[in-house]
């Protein structure tokens, strides 16, 4: 087995238990918001005062974005691996106490290795400190080491570009569910018949 190929697996594994986690806090979030009856039939609790929802928010999120991350990983398929940084620029990570300039050590204005645009050096071992002090240099000379935009807009056009796929799935699923409706009318009628 190649060095890429083990980092491949190992980057499915690694999507493969936040993809877990996020079923789990989604299953939870769902679990609690059908405990406490937000969800009851007579109409709508208000979700948006139930922390419940943040539960079923953020599990959903992680939940396709580490499915992503699996499928890319299997496939070696670029594009669901997110070639960005940060949400909106990589300039976000200025934010964490770890990668801002006034953090010690060496890790001090810079990204994660993640944002680099070959952080793997060509197929060879992978180099964690390609992005160490990007954060220091202007906007043309970091755009040589790191992807400069954010993972939103690039999940966001991503979307877009789906969005005949996405569509067509959620008419199947409409479709589906209501012939799971018809057919429990039908048993209900034949039933009281």
């Amino acid at each position: 087995l190649s060095c890429g190929v083990c980092v491949r697996y190992l980057a499915f594994l690694w999507n493969l238990l936040f993809l877990l986690l996020g079923l789990l806090a989604l299953a939870v979030g769902v679990w609690g918001l059908l405990a406490k009856g937000s969800l009851r039939e007579d109409g709508l609790a208000p979700l948006g005062s139930d922390p419940m929802l943040l539960f079923v928010l953020v599990g959903l999120g992680a939940t396709v974005t580490s499915l992503a991350g699996c499928l890319g990983a299997l496939r070696s398929s670029p594009c669901l691996l997110l070639g960005c940084c940060g949400l909106g620029s990589y300039r976000d990570w200025e934010a964490n106490p770890y990668f801002n300039c006034s953090a010690p050590g060496v890790q001090a204005c810079s990204v994660p290795a993640s944002c680099c645009l070959d952080p793997g050096q060509n197929g060879t071992v992978a180099n964690v400190q390609c992005a160490f002090g990007v954060l220091r240099l202007g906007d043309v000379a970091a755009s040589a080491v790191v992807h400069l935009g954010g993972c939103l807009a690039q999940l966001g056009a991503w979307l877009r570009g789906q969005a005949g796929g996405i569509a067509a799935g959620a008419a199947v699923l409409v479709l589906l569910e209501a012939a799971g409706v018809l057919m429990a009318l039908k048993v209900l009628r034949d039933i009281r018949g």
